[in-house]
């Protein structure tokens, strides 16, 4: 696959280079042995990245989407053309994503892990539309695969029901 290569070029640069903020380092005397507990802060916070996939937008750019789970999740977008971090929008009502999948109709949907929303976004745009959650009480949606002319397919938790949004 002609992405594959940028794929690996993407996990590296968000290996390497943080997303959000800078690295600080501790105080020198942190490391010294007192023999009390310190407390020494929050610790480095998750960098999971959940779902990814590889699309174009309409105006031919290419794209690698991923999502970085947290609180909230954040959708990134990497411009593959252009060589820069375009998209990075917070998942408001979801802390992450089990997978992403481009439609037939170029639309990019989010399945969310805990909560069981689904969202889409536009390869290319600022935005991310919460579609809500597909079966209730499904709190987990995992795998969503592309059908025919828009359609996409999707498999939940804990009930493993499927369903079909267009």
């Amino acid at each position: 696959m002609k992405f594959y290569k940028y794929y690996i070029l993407l996990l590296l640069f968000l290996l390497i280079k943080p997303v959000f903020g800078k690295a600080t380092s501790l105080p020198a005397d942190t490391l010294k042995y007192t023999g009390k507990f310190k407390n020494l802060g929050v610790q480095v916070a998750e960098k999971w990245l959940e779902g990814s996939v590889f699309t174009e937008d309409d105006d031919g750019n290419e794209w690698v989407y991923t999502v970085l789970r947290g609180k909230p999740g954040y959708l990134l977008g990497y411009n593959l053309t252009k060589s820069s971090l375009q998209v990075n929008l917070p998942l408001e009502r979801m802390d992450g994503a089990w997978d992403i999948t481009v439609s037939s109709d170029g639309w990019l949907y989010i399945a969310g892990s805990a909560g069981g929303r689904l969202a889409k976004h536009r390869p290319g745009s600022q935005k991310v539309e919460d579609l809500g959650k597909p079966l209730s009480p499904e709190t987990y949606l995992f795998a969503v695969t592309p059908g025919k002319n828009g359609e996409i397919f999707g498999a939940t938790y804990p009930g493993c029901r499927i369903f079909r949004y267009h």
